[in-house]
């Protein structure tokens, strides 16, 4: 059998008893024959060089990206719902996705189960902050969008703690606490409340941790 067949117009035109056909013109520095399965070769960028392009991607050497900006990636599944989309390993404490900075210190690690932790690899909660805080910027054109009054309870509001969607409020010439559902800003509902000049002469001070309140 003929390992190589060279055709009439001098061009090689089977391999092993395998039809190929080639570029018709020369390549340029670098690239390499790309076989598109059915024996049809064109000259294509090598692995690992500028513009490399393979299976989606683009290799430019110091940045990677897909070549169809409108796909998606998933890691741990093949089937992104998002531009991109990580499966975790389980529901547990596994990492589905974990940050360090260039000296390896971690920065930021979220969990199979949803759980954030930032500054701490091991979220005792949905956010687990150590070492760090949320800073929240003030608009340029603050606006009221929303308000509750109780006539029982007016007075001086000496203190006010957020705790999910629940704003707390110390009164210091009403000596009192009450608690206020935000969840819809524009429509806070007022959703309990305690008074007590006893216990809680004129409170400067408010704290919430769980379901309890300090005044």
């Amino acid at each position: 059998m003929n390992q190589f067949q060279v055709n009439a117009t001098g061009n090689l035109a089977r391999v092993r008893n395998i039809t190929y056909t080639w570029p018709t013109s020369q390549g340029s520095a670098n690239q390499v024959l790309r076989n598109d399965g059915a024996g049809v070769l064109t000259w294509a960028a090598a692995a690992g060089g500028a513009n490399q392009t393979g299976g989606g991607w683009y290799d430019r050497g110091t940045t990677v990206n897909l070549s169809n900006t409108a796909a998606s990636v998933a890691v741990g599944n093949t089937w992104p719902s998002a531009k991109l989309h990580i499966f975790g390993s389980g529901t547990t404490s596994g990492y589905a996705l974990r940050v360090s900075d260039s000296l390896g210190t971690d920065r930021l690690v979220v969990q199979d189960n949803g759980n954030i932790g930032i500054g701490t690899t091991a979220p005792q909660a949905a956010v687990h902050i150590t070492s760090g805080s949320l800073v929240q910027t003030v608009g340029t054109n603050p606006r009221v969008v929303g308000t509750v009054s109780d006539a029982a309870l007016a007075g001086k509001w000496s203190a006010v703690f957020m705790s999910g969607t629940y704003a707390y409020y110390a009164g210091a010439t009403n000596d009192a606490i009450i608690i206020v559902d935000v969840s819809n800003v524009t429509n806070p509902v007022l959703v309990g409340g305690v008074q007590d000049s006893f216990v809680m002469s004129g409170p400067q001070a408010l704290y919430v941790s769980g379901k309890y309140a300090y005044a």
